[in-house]
């Protein structure tokens, strides 16, 4: 299974992505990630690496949070946007679907234990006291 995955991320690096991003007036970038135990959001779909910025996506969940929807109504909101931006991608992160902001230019990654997604920032890996 990991070499399938080096594989496929390999293959993804060689293509040129289409997505866009949102980028608020600090000049920081929105990032989705799912932040609940149980499913990821982008660590569980290699296929779809550009699920971290989708400006479409970021949009819809933001609104989502905006009008407090419950989780059931945010799914039925969500679901759609995913399912044509995203074919065949595993979509259980949805319902814990987060948006965080991030610098422009900022290197991390999204880390996954348990479903739990977290971004963690590159380079920032070493304590000084």
């Amino acid at each position: 299974m990991q070499d399938r995955v080096r594989f496929e991320m390999a293959n993804i690096k060689q293509t040129r992505l289409k997505m866009e991003k949102l980028i608020n007036k600090n000049g920081e970038v929105a990032v989705l990630y799912s932040p609940e135990y149980g499913a990821g959001w982008v660590t569980w779909n290699v296929r779809y690496p550009q699920m971290v910025f989708e400006r479409e996506m970021v949009e819809a969940v933001l609104e989502s949070e905006r009008l407090c929807l419950g989780d059931e109504a945010k799914i039925e909101k969500l679901l759609p946007v995913a399912e044509r931006l995203f074919p065949g991608a595993y979509l259980g992160g949805i319902n814990g679907l987060r948006v965080d902001w991030v610098r422009q230019g900022s290197v991390f990654k999204i880390s996954e234990f348990d479903g739990r997604e977290a971004i963690e920032y590159l380079g920032f890996d070493a304590f000084c006291a």
